[in-house]
């Protein structure tokens, strides 16, 4: 009896939340949804939403940002290079406090990780050509990660301003580069020599068929710039 309550109070709790995504009744399951080209509506609801799970009073939620840039009339993608365990990544991590927003959480996690040599604005996080790779685990997690437009710097601005911050923050990271379309199809198949991917970004991102799509579109913008 008091497993049925239980399970009962589960479901009311996931249908109350305005963020929830859910399989059928009566059986919740683990859900996958992306939204690759949200409407301002789409963006401006999911970038102000906050964390709807919580664990000891801390968000389950996490983010991450993926810039992209046009240069010399390709595509290239920045990774950063984890300091604790040498494999390469996005620029993320926890949404850190109840009131923080998805938004708010994927600024400040790219300038930590950057020492402020990279920034995101509001307007990018909702440019039309920002694509959003949102998986909602019901009574789990949730979890945001954003292709992002940014200007291009070289890798040695990020790697000089995360050295010369020397916080704990920013070193979290300690080599920085950019990646072609071409390394990241690699990527799918297996790592680059001497680029190992990080577990998570790995098979949250790279291996899943949201991720191709996002590249397909990405190859897309450098032919039309290309033309």
């Amino acid at each position: 009896m008091l497993k049925c309550l239980r399970q009962s109070l589960l479901v009311v709790l996931i249908l109350l939340s305005p963020k929830t995504v859910f399989a059928a009744a009566p059986e919740i399951k683990e859900v996958e949804t992306s939204i690759l080209n949200p409407t301002d509506s789409q963006a401006n609801t999911l970038l102000k939403s906050k964390p709807t799970y919580f664990k000891e009073d801390a968000p389950l939620a996490t983010v991450g940002v993926v810039p992209y840039t046009l240069k010399d009339g390709e595509v290239w993608i920045l990774l950063g290079r984890e300091t604790e365990d040498k494999t390469w990544s996005d620029f993320g991590g926890k949404v850190n406090k109840e009131d923080e927003s998805f938004a708010a959480a994927l600024k400040r996690e790219y300038i930590e990780e950057t020492a402020g040599a990279g920034v995101l604005t509001d307007e990018q996080l909702k440019a039309n050509h920002t694509f959003y790779f949102y998986i909602h685990k019901p009574g789990k997690r949730q979890i945001l990660y954003v292709f992002c437009l940014v200007a291009y710097q070289p890798e040695s601005s990020f790697l000089e301003a995360v050295n010369k911050a020397n916080t704990e923050e920013t070193k979290e990271k300690d080599q920085f580069k950019w990646f072609s379309l071409e390394d990241f199809l690699s990527f799918q198949i297996k790592d680059l020599e001497g680029y190992p991917l990080r577990k998570f970004f790995r098979q949250d991102v790279v291996n899943s068929s949201e991720f191709t799509q996002i590249i397909q579109r990405l190859k897309e913008k450098k032919l039309r710039k290309a033309a």
